[in-house]
């Protein structure tokens, strides 16, 4: 099977910044974990965040919720300790976000939702993890 929907990811400060577009695949999700591990490598002998911006994506296959809550692992284990998500105005991306966090002990990570990207950057330059 080839990937199916797509991923942007850079980071800001110790912030990684993700975009997920369109709807995920099994294999769309273990490329994103293998990149994304590679770039949050960077970070991880401190406290970082991700903000994963959602308002293009299209949601993902049951497959791909597996994949992701193992990689959650790796972060919590990698010092993440910050996440927002920006979800518009979708409780459906709420929901299926929060399915990844669901058999996880999710204290370790400060996970917030927000309407706009704007809110989320306000935060992470709140908590001094973002920086232009």
């Amino acid at each position: 099977m080839k990937p199916h929907g797509e991923f942007k990811i850079k980071i800001v400060g110790r912030v990684v910044e993700v975009k997920v577009i369109g709807t995920w695949n099994e294999d769309t999700a273990k490329e994103y974990v293998e990149v994304f591990k590679t770039v949050a490598a960077k970070l991880n002998i401190s406290p970082w965040g991700v903000l994963i911006d959602t308002t293009e994506w299209e949601l993902g296959t049951p497959e791909t919720e597996k994949i992701i809550a193992g990689f959650i692992i790796w972060c919590m284990e990698n010092n993440q300790r910050y996440e927002s998500t920006i979800i518009g105005e979708s409780e459906l991306k709420k929901y299926q976000s929060n399915r990844y966090y669901q058999h996880l002990d999710t204290d370790v990570i400060d996970q917030r939702f927000f309407i706009s990207i704007k809110e989320a950057i306000e935060w992470f330059s709140n908590i001094g993890l973002y920086k232009v």
